[in-house]
């Protein structure tokens, strides 16, 4: 709490010095960076596309790509918007209202005004977003518009569809969207060394090979959504949305295993090794359906409230079996309920912009567990915060935001209750300097526990380990600091950021011998730092024609548990480049991979390269924005296997190495075709501020 009061003091001291400069006069809300191109706002960046560039973009993810936004890697054709590592996550708005891949899809390119663009998101995003993209569209009044996207692979069973129809009369809107996706990976092979260490000195090694293509996971997800909304024009907005999210999934493997047990009487003196065949299988389903109530209501010219209510629920069923020397299973049904809601409301005053809001969310988890983990499991947990904002210019260069969240976070798991209470401030301070703008970037947030890291349930992982939750993990807290320095111009943009974290009580496993085996569970340790500094470049070398960009960054971990200390560090390499060709888009991207060490577990995840085309056809009598795009996706050229993890557990007594290699995505092909038809539309202009969703079930399971 002292240090929390000490960076409070620290942001109202800042803001107060400055603020003795603000003149009786009207602050402004942008500066012009880029006419009629792109501009800084107090929140971020504002694009504005061109008539070309709307004309070029089949589906919302090529107009992104081609407004080519700061660090991020948008992929049209696997319709996917991808941030550097551990900056957090990517949310993709359109007019205010989080959206989902289907929901890009179906908005249509020429409807698009602009596009708000952040890498420092508000106090309103909470914990886990570190990038908000916010499409900023007109609505049609009038006409009708179908359109989908079909995508298949060169591999078996690896295809999604996704389907949608829009009808707009007057101030009404009816849409009904519809997707699926079927995914088979079946030539996957892992191998795995293991080394046990007991307390008398004896030590245990243990060598795992799944066989030849045994390896096989199968899924299966279908979404159906419908949706209402009436619109008044600056006035009024009410939207009704119901929905419905099917999955089923099954995986499978087949291994052998031996054994050599040796004894340090006589030292180093192995016994004959023991070899053994493994066959594990799991299954999974679920089913979620969800209610979203929406209004909107403009009070004033300056003043707007905005009500979202959502009520979820989710079934979901899971079953696994190990069978060896040792065999166990469990299964478990699972049932959710949750409601969630939020309020705003906003306020454009002089000379500075107030928001104040409301969000809550109340969450009950029963999952019921039979075989070797029987016990019913049940879970009660709330979450409120009430957060505050300020955000602004001062002069023509300055620009602030500043903001507190009071957050209250309950749970209940049959004995075990906890109550916090914590203050979070979070403050933007920005300086321009002619094409040079400083940022600086500070939060502090209390982060709660997952679910299933705090379910009372003892899970055997294999014949030596089992993991159990901690129901009495309590909240992280983070503290954040990045300064970042960009330039910006007509052709090039740069950006150098530096960036430290530091997470306190840090939730990192300990590893413990436990009868005769090793137990795992999460504690609330010392501390994880992390620092990084990345030098991010994009460049237009042919305006509007072709476009290349790369980043480097240099990446630093330190846990500090409660007996050991684990260091990392590495650079981090990603290249891109994009040409547009008149109806044809080309693209590539090449990087080098992923590596962190969280806790006793250092990773390092493959990099990738692929190389993707497309190509736009117009449709013949159809309306504005109407067209077919076919596009091709080549991932991992001309390999015949990647490796898609090697993970080494550093744990004194217990050391593993595991390595995941794959045929699948090697050489891999993957064709899509877009369609769009629309006849008779008419658009205004509309917003929308809010979105909720629930979609965890706390349901512990086995990692495949």
């Amino acid at each position: 709490m002292k240090r929390t009061t000490l960076y409070l003091f620290a942001c109202c001291a800042v803001l107060t010095s400055k603020a003795q400069n603000v003149t009786d006069s009207v602050a402004l809300d942008v500066v012009t960076v880029e006419a009629a191109r792109v501009t800084n706002t107090p929140d971020g960046q504002r694009y504005y596309p061109t008539q070309t560039q709307l004309e070029h973009s089949a589906t919302t993810y090529h107009l992104l790509q081609q407004l080519a936004l700061p660090s991020l890697t948008v992929d049209p054709v696997l319709h996917s918007v991808t941030p550097p590592p551990m900056q957090g996550a990517v949310q993709i708005r359109i007019n205010d209202v989080v959206a989902s891949a289907d929901d890009l899809l179906a908005l249509n390119p020429r409807d698009i005004e602009r596009v708000d663009y952040t890498d420092h998101p508000s106090v309103r995003y909470g914990e886990g977003v570190g990038y908000v993209i916010n499409v900023v569209a007109r609505r049609p009044t009038h006409g009708y518009e179908t359109g989908g996207d079909v995508g298949v692979s060169s591999r078996k069973w690896l295809a999604d569809v996704m389907a949608y129809g829009k009808w707009n009369v007057g101030l009404s809107e009816w849409q009904l969207t519809a997707s699926a996706d079927v995914k088979d990976f079946s030539r996957s092979q892992r191998t795995e060394q293991a080394r046990y260490r007991y307390a008398d000195g004896t030590t245990l090694d243990v060598q795992r090979d799944d066989l030849p293509d045994s390896r096989r996971q199968r899924n299966q997800n279908q979404q159906l959504a419908l949706r209402y909304s009436f619109v008044r024009p600056q006035q009024l907005t009410l939207q009704a949305a119901l929905s419905g999210e099917w999955e089923q999934g099954r995986a499978s493997q087949q291994a052998t295993l031996s054994s050599s047990l040796s004894s340090p009487f006589p030292a180093g003196t192995p016994r004959p090794a023991n070899f053994y065949s493994t066959l594990s299988n799991s299954a999974t389903a679920s089913f979620s359906p969800t209610l979203d109530l929406y209004a909107a209501l403009r009070l004033s010219p300056r003043q707007q409230l905005i009500v979202n209510l959502v009520g979820s629920a989710m079934r979901s069923h899971y079953d696994y079996a190990y069978h060896s020397f040792s065999p166990f299973g469990y299964a478990a049904t699972g049932r959710t309920h949750s409601l969630q809601g939020e309020a705003l409301y906003v306020n454009r005053l002089q000379p500075f912009t107030l928001s104040v809001g409301l969000n809550f969310q109340q969450k009950y988890v029963e999952n019921d567990y039979s075989g070797d983990a029987a016990v019913l499991n049940a879970i009660r947990q709330s979450d409120e915060r009430l957060f505050a904002q300020l955000k602004g210019m001062l002069g023509q260069t300055f620009s602030y935001r500043f903001g507190l969240d009071l957050r209250r976070q309950y749970y209940r798991q049959g004995s075990e209750r906890q109550d916090e209470l914590t203050l979070a401030p979070k403050l933007t301070l920005q300086q321009s300097l002619g094409d040079f703008r400083l940022t600086y970037d500070g939060s502090m947030q209390s982060r709660p526990p997952r679910l299933e890291h705090r379910s009372a349930v003892l899970i055997r992982d294999n014949e030596w380990e089992a993991t159990v939750g901690n129901p009495q993990l309590r909240n992280e807290q983070w503290w954040e600091h990045g300064l970042s320095l960009t330039r910006q111009s007509l052709r090039l943009f740069l950006q150098t950021s530096v960036h430290y974290r530091d997470i306190i009580h840090a939730r990192l496993t300990q590893t413990v011998q436990h009868d005769d085996g090793f137990l795992t569970t999460r504690r609330n340790q010392r501390r994880l730092r992390m620092f990084y500094a990345t030098q991010y470049a994009q460049w237009w070398a042919v305006p509007e024609r072709l476009q290349l960009s790369g980043n480097v960054g240099l990446y630093r971990f330190l846990n500090h548990g409660n007996d050991y200390v684990h260091a990392l560090s590495f650079w981090a390499v990603s290249l891109d480049a994009s040409a547009y060709l008149g109806r044809f888009t080309l693209s590539a991207h090449y990087d080098n991979g992923w590596r962190f060490v969280e806790g006793e577990q250092q990773s390092h995840n493959a990099g990738a390269f692929y190389l993707g085309a497309s190509c736009q056809l117009p449709l013949p009598g159809a309306g504005q924005g109407s067209g077919l795009t076919v596009a091709l996706y080549w991932q991992q050229p001309l390999q015949r296997s990647v490796r898609l993890y090697d993970t080494t557990f550093l744990n004194r007594d217990v050391w593993k190495h595991t390595v995941l290699h794959s045929r699948d995505t090697a050489n891999l092909l993957n064709l899509s075709v877009s369609w769009r038809f629309g006849a008779g539309r008419k658009s205004k202009s509309v917003q929308r501020e809010v979105q909720l969703r629930d979609n965890d079930s706390g349901v512990v399971r086995q990692t495949e």
